[in-house]
């Protein structure tokens, strides 16, 4: 599978949610950052677990602005996966976390459920535009949107070990 084309998103730090999500698909995911190339371009691998079945990726991404981000992706062996994490950045610690997706209001989310923390997670909705309005269920507690706060981007969660929350 390879996806490329502009990824459109905006992401919430929301409060851990511990029950079932109807319909919720689940992913256990590793992922390790890579050292630049280039500096406009971030890489990254993963490995995810899904009903049983593994799958790896390699990613780049391109920051366009706040919430949008150029991105090619394509799958790739088990054994590239393994060749390419020798190139992990090493100022980035490597990221596991569990990604539920479901469907609501027409959007598929993604929540975020990292086990640094017992506190929060952070859930995303993939739009068709930056200022689309999105709707998150009532058992979504909603702390903040930090779609344009760059601390809650993967990689500073990957460099900082938590959310900044964890460290207050």
């Amino acid at each position: 599978m390879e996806k490329s084309g502009k990824e459109i998103e905006r992401k919430f730090l929301i409060e851990k949610y511990k029950g079932e999500i109807a319909g919720e698909r689940v992913w256990d995911i590793v992922q390790t950052y890579l050292v630049r190339t280039d500096p406009d371009i971030q890489r990254r691998v993963r490995r995810i677990v899904s009903d049983g079945n593994v799958t790896c990726y390699y990613t780049e991404k391109r920051f366009i602005d706040h919430g949008i981000r150029e991105e090619n992706e394509r799958e790739i062996s088990a054994e590239e996966y393994e060749h390419l994490k020798k190139e992990a950045d090493p100022s980035l610690t490597e990221i596991i976390k569990r990604r539920r997706i479901f469907v609501y209001d027409g959007k598929t989310l993604e929540m975020d459920e990292y086990p640094f923390s017992d506190r929060y997670a952070s859930i995303e909705a993939e739009l068709e535009g930056i200022t689309e309005e999105v709707t998150l269920p009532d058992f979504i507690r909603v702390i903040k949107e930090v779609t344009s706060d760059v601390r809650y981007s993967n990689s500073a969660i990957a460099k900082n070990q938590g959310f900044p929350e964890d460290f207050e």
